[in-house]
Protein backbone atom coordinates (compact mmCIF):
# COMPACT_ATOMS: atom_id res chain seq x y z
CA UNK A 1 0.00 0.00 0.00
CA UNK A 2 0.94 3.58 -0.55
CA UNK A 3 2.11 5.03 -3.82
CA UNK A 4 4.55 7.81 -2.92
CA UNK A 5 7.22 8.26 -0.27
CA UNK A 6 5.97 11.74 0.59
CA UNK A 7 2.27 11.05 1.08
CA UNK A 8 0.06 9.32 3.60
CA UNK A 9 -1.67 6.44 1.78
CA UNK A 10 -5.45 6.39 1.57
CA UNK A 11 -5.65 2.62 1.09
CA UNK A 12 -3.65 -0.52 1.72
CA UNK A 13 -4.33 -4.17 0.99
CA UNK A 14 -3.17 -7.36 2.72
CA UNK A 15 -3.53 -10.82 1.17
CA UNK A 16 -3.57 -13.60 3.74
CA UNK A 17 -3.09 -17.25 2.89
CA UNK A 18 -4.74 -19.42 5.56
CA UNK A 19 -3.41 -22.84 6.53
CA UNK A 20 -6.77 -24.49 5.79
CA UNK A 21 -9.90 -23.37 4.01
CA UNK A 22 -10.24 -19.59 4.00
CA UNK A 23 -13.06 -18.23 6.14
CA UNK A 24 -13.77 -14.51 6.41
CA UNK A 25 -16.17 -14.75 9.37
CA UNK A 26 -13.52 -14.61 12.14
CA UNK A 27 -11.87 -11.64 10.42
CA UNK A 28 -15.21 -9.87 10.12
CA UNK A 29 -15.76 -10.37 13.86
CA UNK A 30 -12.46 -8.57 14.51
CA UNK A 31 -13.63 -5.60 12.45
CA UNK A 32 -16.32 -5.07 15.10
CA UNK A 33 -13.64 -5.45 17.80
CA UNK A 34 -11.45 -2.90 15.98
CA UNK A 35 -14.31 -0.42 15.69
CA UNK A 36 -15.02 -0.73 19.43
CA UNK A 37 -11.37 -0.42 20.53
CA UNK A 38 -9.75 1.88 17.95
CA UNK A 39 -12.21 3.93 15.89
CA UNK A 40 -15.76 3.18 14.71
CA UNK A 41 -15.40 5.38 11.62
CA UNK A 42 -12.49 3.59 9.96
CA UNK A 43 -13.36 1.57 6.88
CA UNK A 44 -12.07 -2.00 6.61
CA UNK A 45 -13.25 -4.39 3.89
CA UNK A 46 -12.75 -8.14 3.98
CA UNK A 47 -13.32 -10.45 1.02
CA UNK A 48 -12.40 -13.90 -0.24
CA UNK A 49 -10.63 -14.69 -3.52
CA UNK A 50 -8.98 -17.97 -4.61
CA UNK A 51 -8.89 -19.27 -1.01
CA UNK A 52 -7.10 -16.09 0.11
CA UNK A 53 -8.46 -13.51 2.50
CA UNK A 54 -8.20 -9.97 1.16
CA UNK A 55 -8.22 -7.21 3.77
CA UNK A 56 -8.37 -3.58 2.67
CA UNK A 57 -8.02 -0.65 5.04
CA UNK A 58 -8.91 2.86 3.98
CA UNK A 59 -7.74 6.23 5.22
CA UNK A 60 -7.40 9.73 3.86
CA UNK A 61 -4.41 10.84 1.80
CA UNK A 62 -2.32 13.77 2.99
CA UNK A 63 1.16 15.14 2.41
CA UNK A 64 3.61 13.44 4.76
CA UNK A 65 4.69 16.80 6.21
CA UNK A 66 1.13 17.19 7.56
CA UNK A 67 -0.08 13.66 8.38
CA UNK A 68 -2.52 15.04 10.96
CA UNK A 69 -4.72 16.16 8.03
CA UNK A 70 -5.04 12.60 6.75
CA UNK A 71 -5.53 9.09 8.04
CA UNK A 72 -2.68 6.66 7.38
CA UNK A 73 -4.20 3.45 5.98
CA UNK A 74 -1.01 1.56 6.93
CA UNK A 75 -1.53 2.40 10.62
CA UNK A 76 -5.22 1.44 10.34
CA UNK A 77 -4.27 -1.92 8.79
CA UNK A 78 -1.53 -2.58 11.34
CA UNK A 79 -3.83 -1.79 14.27
CA UNK A 80 -6.50 -4.10 12.83
CA UNK A 81 -4.10 -6.99 12.11
CA UNK A 82 -2.51 -6.57 15.53
CA UNK A 83 -5.93 -7.00 17.17
CA UNK A 84 -6.68 -9.97 14.88
CA UNK A 85 -3.21 -11.51 15.24
CA UNK A 86 -4.57 -14.71 16.77
CA UNK A 87 -6.10 -15.44 13.34
CA UNK A 88 -2.84 -14.98 11.44
CA UNK A 89 -1.03 -18.19 10.55
CA UNK A 90 2.21 -16.48 9.54
CA UNK A 91 4.48 -15.42 12.42
CA UNK A 92 6.14 -12.83 10.20
CA UNK A 93 2.78 -11.16 9.52
CA UNK A 94 2.01 -11.14 13.26
CA UNK A 95 5.38 -9.58 14.06
CA UNK A 96 5.11 -6.98 11.30
CA UNK A 97 1.61 -5.90 12.39
CA UNK A 98 2.72 -5.68 16.03
CA UNK A 99 5.85 -3.71 15.09
CA UNK A 100 4.02 -1.12 12.98
CA UNK A 101 1.16 -0.82 15.48
CA UNK A 102 3.69 -0.22 18.27
CA UNK A 103 6.07 2.13 16.45
CA UNK A 104 3.39 4.04 14.50
CA UNK A 105 0.26 3.83 16.63
CA UNK A 106 -2.92 5.32 15.27
CA UNK A 107 -2.79 9.13 15.47
CA UNK A 108 0.85 9.46 16.60
CA UNK A 109 2.63 11.64 14.06
CA UNK A 110 5.44 12.92 16.27
CA UNK A 111 7.54 9.81 16.79
CA UNK A 112 6.77 9.34 20.49
CA UNK A 113 7.40 5.59 20.34
CA UNK A 114 10.58 6.17 18.36
CA UNK A 115 11.87 8.49 21.11
CA UNK A 116 11.74 11.53 18.81
CA UNK A 117 9.04 13.61 20.45
CA UNK A 118 10.09 16.76 22.26
CA UNK A 119 7.51 19.03 23.80
CA UNK A 120 9.22 22.37 23.16
CA UNK A 121 10.79 22.43 19.72
CA UNK A 122 12.39 25.86 19.98
CA UNK A 123 15.61 27.43 18.79
CA UNK A 124 16.50 30.86 20.18
CA UNK A 125 12.97 31.06 21.60
CA UNK A 126 11.28 30.43 18.24
CA UNK A 127 9.09 27.40 17.54
CA UNK A 128 10.73 25.41 14.72
CA UNK A 129 8.18 22.63 14.26
CA UNK A 130 7.85 19.09 15.48
CA UNK A 131 9.58 16.03 14.16
CA UNK A 132 7.06 14.18 11.98
CA UNK A 133 7.21 10.44 11.23
CA UNK A 134 4.88 8.17 9.31
CA UNK A 135 4.94 4.97 7.28
CA UNK A 136 4.13 5.86 3.67
CA UNK A 137 4.71 2.70 1.60
CA UNK A 138 4.62 -0.96 2.53
CA UNK A 139 5.30 -3.73 0.04
CA UNK A 140 6.52 -7.29 -0.25
CA UNK A 141 8.86 -8.69 -2.84
CA UNK A 142 10.09 -12.29 -2.87
CA UNK A 143 9.07 -12.73 0.77
CA UNK A 144 10.80 -9.55 1.96
CA UNK A 145 8.70 -6.77 3.49
CA UNK A 146 9.75 -3.21 2.81
CA UNK A 147 8.40 -0.29 4.83
CA UNK A 148 9.18 3.26 3.77
CA UNK A 149 9.17 5.66 6.69
CA UNK A 150 9.00 9.38 6.01
CA UNK A 151 10.87 11.15 8.79
CA UNK A 152 10.94 14.93 8.86
CA UNK A 153 13.14 16.12 11.68
CA UNK A 154 12.80 19.42 13.44
CA UNK A 155 15.67 21.87 13.27
CA UNK A 156 17.21 20.82 16.56
CA UNK A 157 17.17 17.04 16.11
CA UNK A 158 20.37 15.26 15.13
CA UNK A 159 21.47 11.62 15.01
CA UNK A 160 25.03 10.44 15.50
CA UNK A 161 26.62 7.47 13.71
CA UNK A 162 25.27 5.12 16.41
CA UNK A 163 21.70 6.28 15.87
CA UNK A 164 21.61 8.19 19.15
CA UNK A 165 19.55 11.35 19.29
CA UNK A 166 21.40 14.57 20.17
CA UNK A 167 20.42 18.22 20.31
CA UNK A 168 22.43 20.74 18.34
CA UNK A 169 24.70 23.01 20.36
CA UNK A 170 23.04 26.24 21.34
CA UNK A 171 19.48 25.04 20.97
CA UNK A 172 17.04 25.95 23.71
CA UNK A 173 14.82 22.96 24.28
Amino acid sequence: GGGAANSIPDSVKAVLKPLGKADTKPFLNFVKNYHEKINPDHKINISLSNNEIIIEAFGKAAHSSTPQYGLDAISVMAAYLNLASSLLADEGAKNLAAFIAQIFPYNDFYGKNLGLFEKNQKVNGNFVGNTISSPTIISTEKGVVKVNINLRTSFNLLFDENGSRKNLKGSTV
